[in-house]
């Protein structure tokens, strides 16, 4: 066993290790082109994922199919957002349609928004929040000012 001098490896993640023999320097070489390795496929994996959910034709698909397929949630808020979606598109935008028209899009749009609202609940339920706070502050003005009720003109 031949004795190197102290080298002392540093990376921010690990701690401090001291190589004093050449075998330990072996072993530590070896360490790190295993975790090499596994960080390159890692990376390989990440790279893949994410060219697939860049593809256009997977944008697509996974818009389809959340405007097609219902999560079966028994969510109040995406329940009822999908459902006053669908009743304004029936009875506003298309009642003078045909049936298939007048039945099938506002049922696609109620799937779209419950999933819509569905995945994004904690931004929508913020919104929701803030609208009940300024219809409160409004209807809690004074419209009559007492004070000036009797002052002379």
């Amino acid at each position: 066993m031949q004795s190197l001098p102290a080298l002392v490896l540093t990376n921010k993640k690990h701690f401090m290790r001291q190589v004093n023999t050449v075998e330990e320097l072996i072993s530590e070489r070896k360490r790190l082109k295993l975790k090499k390795e596994l960080l390159e496929s890692e990376i390989h994996e990440n790279i893949v994922e994410i060219k697939e959910i860049l593809k256009p034709i997977s944008l697509i698909k996974n818009g389809l199919k959340s405007i097609t397929h219902t999560k079966d949630t028994s969510d109040l808020v995406s329940n009822s957002a999908g459902s006053l979606v669908e009743m304004l598109m029936r009875n506003v935008l298309f009642r003078n349609s045909g049936l298939i028209t007048k039945w099938l899009v506002p049922k696609l749009f109620n799937n779209a928004a419950s999933n819509a609202v569905h995945n994004n609940k904690s931004f929508f339920l913020e919104k929701l929040a803030d609208l009940v706070l300024t219809i409160g502050k409004r209807k809690s003005k004074k419209h009559y000012d007492a004070s000036t009720a009797y002052a002379e003109v």
